[in-house]
C-alpha cells in the first residue's frame, strides 16, 4: 500500500530546500532547488571528469539499484545520477538528464546523456548494468545538459536507432553529436506528436510532442527550444510512464488542453529539472502521478515539490537519493530502489535500505 508523507515530511523537505539555497532558483526558476539549467555548453570537459569504471561515492545501495538479475518480465527506468558540472557563470553547463528504460524482454532505451563529462558517468552505470547495446537512443533537444554526453555514449555502446526532435541547434555539443551520428552512420528519425513506436514486444510508446511545426517555431524564435522537447509515454499494462525533457509550462499546457487526462502517467519524470519553470498545476493533475523524479543535484523548487507531493505522488530527487529505480510488472504496483539513504528524512518512515514499494 502506498505510503503518505506527513507533514513533518514536508517540513524536511523546506529545510533541506533552504540548506540547498534560497527561496530563489539557484539556476533560472525562481523557487527552490533541483534544476538544471540549458547551457551553451562548447566548453571542453571538466578535469575532475570521472574515467571509464569509476563511480563516484557514496555507492551505498549503487549494486541493488543497478542489479538486473530480476528485471525479465518488468518494465524498469533507471534514473541516472550525474554529478559533473563545468564550465562558470553564465557559461556553466549543468548535470543534465539521462535515464535508461529497460522492457520486460531486455531491450535498452536511453533518453538523454547528461552534458560533456556525464557521458562518463552515463557509460559507467551502463556498464554497472551489464549493457553492451543501446537499442533506442532518444535525445529530447539539443542543449548540453542533454546531448553533451552523446559522443562518450557512443563511443562505448551500440546503438541501434537514434530518434530526435528535429531542432537543429547553433552549439558545439550539438555539432559534435550530428557529426558522431554520421560518421557511425546510425539510423536517425526526428520523432513528432503522433509518433510511436515499441520498446520489444509489450511496451508501446506513444509520442505526444513536439508537434508538427514546432522546429520551425523553435528556429524562427517564436518558440523556446525548451518547448520543443520530445514528450513520452511508455505502457505496460496498467503501468505507465513519462518523460518530457525541459518543457516549459506554456508546452505543458499545450499538451493538457490538447489531450486532457489523456496524458496521466504513473510515474513521470518532473520537467526542465523540477524547476517552476515548469511542472505547472494544470500539468500535475492531469498526470496524476504516484511517483515524480527530479534530475539534478538539487531539490529545484519547494513549490514544485509540494505540488507534486499535493497531488499524492512520492517524490524523488538525484540529489537526495542518488541513481533511482523504478521497476514495475506491469501491475501498477512499483518497486522503488534508490541508491543513497537521506540525510534529512524527506520520506516516510526511512525506507529500508532505500527501498519502498508504491501501489
Amino acid at each position: 500500500m502506498k505510503h503518505k508523507l506527513f507533514w513533518t515530511s514536508l517540513l524536511a523537505l523546506a529545510m533541506l530546500a533552504a540548506c540547498a539555497g534560497e527561496p530563489g532558483d539557484i539556476s533560472g526558476g525562481q523557487s527552490g532547488t533541483s534544476v538544471s539549467a540549458s547551457g551553451p555548453g562548447d566548453s571542453a570537459s571538466d578535469s575532475s571528469a570521472l574515467k571509464e569504471g569509476e563511480i563516484s561515492q557514496p555507492e551505498d545501495y549503487f549494486d541493488l539499484v543497478f542489479d538486473t538479475s530480476q528485471d525479465q518480465g518488468k518494465l524498469t527506468a533507471r534514473y541516472l545520477y550525474l554529478q559533473t558540472i563545468y564550465g562558470t557563470g553564465k557559461e556553466a553547463v549543468t548535470t543534465g538528464d539521462s535515464a535508461v528504460y529497460t522492457s520486460p524482454d531486455g531491450m535498452v532505451m536511453l533518453v538523454d546523456c547528461g552534458n560533456v563529462p556525464g557521458g562518463q558517468e552515463v557509460t559507467n552505470q551502463l556498464l554497472a548494468m551489464g549493457v553492451d547495446k543501446i537499442d533506442v537512443l532518444v535525445l529530447s533537444h539539443p542543449h548540453a545538459d542533454h546531448v553533451g554526453g552523446f559522443v562518450t555514449v557512443a563511443d562505448n555502446f551500440e546503438i541501434g536507432q537514434v530518434y530526435v526532435n528535429g531542432h537543429e541547434y547553433d552549439s558545439g555539443t550539438y555539432r559534435a553529436m550530428m557529426e558522431k551520428i554520421e560518421e557511425l552512420s546510425l539510423p536517425c528519425e526526428v520523432l513528432e506528436a503522433g509518433d510511436a513506436f515499441s520498446l520489444g514486444e509489450e511496451v508501446q510508446v506513444q509520442v505526444f510532442g513536439p508537434t508538427p511545426g514546432d522546429t520551425e517555431e523553435v528556429a524562427g524564435g517564436y518558440l523556446d527550444a525548451n518547448d520543443g522537447s520530445i514528450a513520452m509515454r511508455l505502457t505496460y499494462g496498467q503501468s505507465s510512464f513519462w518523460t518530457s525533457g525541459d518543457l516549459y509550462i506554456t508546452g505543458e499546457q499545450a499538451l493538457t488542453e490538447t489531450y486532457g487526462q489523456d496524458i496521466a502517467s504513473d510515474v513521470v519524470k518532473m520537467n526542465h529539472h523540477g524547476k517552476d519553470t515548469s511542472n505547472g498545476k494544470d500539468f500535475v493533475q492531469a498526470m496524476s502521478p504516484k511517483i515524480a523524479v527530479g534530475m539534478f543535484d538539487s531539490v529545484a523548487s519547494r513549490t514544485v515539490a509540494m505540488r507534486y507531493i499535493a497531488g499524492g505522488a512520492e517524490v524523488f530527487y538525484n540529489s537526495t537519493d542518488g541513481a533511482i529505480r523504478v521497476s514495475t510488472a506491469g501491475d501498477g504496483v512499483y518497486d522503488v530502489q534508490i541508491q543513497k539513504i537521506r540525510d534529512v528524512a524527506v520520506l516516510p518512515d526511512a525506507p529500508s535500505e532505500g527501498h519502498i514499494v508504491i501501489s
